[in-house]
């Protein structure tokens, strides 16, 4: 329930900053890349926090944060408190994703199908997400049109329910308050564990490289969603189907998640330069039609398809990263490469937005996705390349470094 707060938000957000707000598209990408910018900047204070006051307090924080986050954007008019508000939101979405999952893990009795409950009841989660999320997508446009703010303050009151639902929580373990002198040892070891983490990845060929993939992977699959919107704009799509198309997206990437193992199965060392390739020629595709002026229910259905292989990409894709990183480490190790991982992409979102936000200044949405389908076909080719060397050998064909983790001082 406390993950559910901005089912109502994300589809209509795009429209009701433009369209209320009178925010400029370029403007708009701008301020969405403080978020992922100030994710990476506050990543190591929120771990630090966790630790000092618990995760139900850190939790509560968190809802807090992100209440005060969707209230600002409801009163905000300029680029400054759109841009604060999205300092609170990025501070809430940290210490959520980190308090969320082990806050539910700790709730789960100590006996040895535990790591299944876990995974029983996360998937059953995800999944409700899904079906929520499109119900949620679907009636969006339709309150959006009745009022611009509806949607936006329906996603304000159900942060609100977050708090008052995290605040009946218990704290399972015992917090021992530190010391200054602790908090600044915890903070010396939380650098250097990092500093560790990428130490060890950039001497291992295969780690380097797949982050290398991800973090221009993720980004492109995030910002993809704010070219989606000012896509559908463009082509004015009435309000009232946007929720209705991020609904129908949804659904797709639901269905999507269940074949994560397929997509393994059938393509094996090749899924990852698939879903790479596909999505950027997607892009340049799309953007060639566009300025080739086509007829316009052509361009619906190259733009429908564009969508729909986002969508079926998106929902395996996490998973199936996640997979390879997993397989790329070990416990001693694969906490420091999360953070690290987590870091390098939240800098890589907050540039490619940036990026955006300046190309799309002097140009169209045409001209941009077919700039950065173009730069990315060819950015994942030299990427898909080097990883060719480095990923996917058999286990005697990888150097001792790539594979095993020494404490690196």
């Amino acid at each position: 329930m406390i993950s559910w707060d901005l089912l109502f938000y994300h589809p209509i957000v795009f429209l009701f900053l433009t369209i209320e707000k009178g925010i400029s598209v370029p403007a708009l990408f701008f301020v969405f890349g403080f978020f992922p910018l100030f994710r990476a900047l506050f990543q190591i204070p929120s771990v630090h926090i966790t630790d000092t006051i618990g995760k139900r307090k850190s939790l509560l924080l968190g809802n807090t944060f992100l209440s005060i986050g969707v209230f600002a954007i409801i009163l905000g008019n300029n680029l400054l408190t759109l841009i604060i508000a999205h300092l609170f939101m990025a501070i809430g979405s940290v210490l959520k994703e980190i308090c969320e999952p082990i806050i539910l893990h700790d709730s789960i009795p100590e006996t040895k199908s535990k790591p299944k409950i876990f995974a029983k009841l996360d998937s059953q989660g995800s999944s409700n997400y899904y079906v929520l999320g499109a119900i949620a997508a679907a009636t969006t446009g339709f309150l959006f049109v009745f009022n611009y703010y509806l949607p936006i303050i329906i996603s304000f009151v159900f942060s609100l329910m977050a708090i008052l639902i995290s605040a009946r929580f218990e704290e399972i373990e015992t917090i021992n308050k530190p010391n200054k002198n602790s908090r600044r040892q915890n903070m010396r070891i939380y650098f250097r564990d990092l500093k560790q983490a990428f130490k060890f990845i950039f001497s291992s060929r295969r780690l380097k490289s797949l982050l290398l993939y991800s973090s221009i992977m993720v980004s492109l699959l995030i910002i993809f969603k704010t070219f989606q919107n000012d896509l559908l704009a463009n082509l004015h799509v009435p309000a009232e189907y946007f929720g209705i198309i991020h609904a129908l997206s949804m659904l797709v990437s639901a269905h999507a998640s269940k074949k994560q193992a397929w997509f393994h199965t059938k393509f094996k060392n090749k899924t990852l330069s698939l879903f790479a390739l596909s999505c950027s020629f997607s892009l340049l595709i799309t953007g060639l039609f566009l300025i080739g002026n086509l007829n316009i229910y052509v361009i619906y259905i190259v733009a429908a398809m564009m969508i729909i292989l986002f969508s079926v990409v998106r929902a395996p894709y996490f998973t199936l990263i996640n997979r390879y990183y997993n397989s790329f480490s070990n416990p001693d190790i694969i906490t420091k490469i999360y953070s690290a991982k987590s870091f390098i992409e939240n800098l890589a979102r907050a540039t490619m937005f940036f990026f955006a936000s300046w190309l799309i200044g002097f140009t169209n949405i045409a001209i941009t996705l077919t700039v950065f389908g173009c730069i990315l076909v060819i950015t994942f080719i030299f990427i898909l390349d080097y990883m060719k060397t480095r990923i996917g050998l058999k286990p005697n064909e990888y150097r001792k470094k790539d594979i095993e983790f020494t404490l690196i001082k």
